[in-house]
């Protein structure tokens, strides 16, 4: 760490990659630091999380495409579920995904 402190003005400015972009393609040391950076910022768990919601498989085309829709909205703010596959595009409201998860886990729960 004390070595790209010391050197850190020199790295950032007198490298003969300096002016290049700051991007993982090159040498840029720039490049690197951000990199590093992002990495950190992952390993801690320091910058924002996405949620990831898994969903169960379609009942239609049986592939794991299910999202919820973040175009479409019901009158009380409930998402549609909507299948991904070019080919299915099938859509749910709320109620009817929640039905469908139901008997599958009912399903589910027979046979294990």
């Amino acid at each position: 760490m004390q070595v790209l402190e010391a050197h850190l003005d020199w790295t950032m400015q007198q490298h003969p990659a300096a002016s290049e972009p700051h991007d993982r393609a090159n040498a840029n040391p720039g490049g690197q630091i951000r990199g590093w950076h992002a990495a950190a910022q992952r390993f801690v768990k320091d910058h924002p999380q996405r949620e990831v919601q898994r969903l169960g498989p379609c009942p239609s085309c049986k592939g794991p495409y299910l999202v919820q829709s973040t175009d479409l909205r019901l009158v009380n703010d409930l998402p549609y579920i909507e299948c991904r596959d070019p080919d299915c595009q099938r859509v749910f409201t709320t109620p009817e995904y929640n039905a469908y998860m139901k008997t599958l886990t009912e399903a589910l729960k027979a046979v294990a």
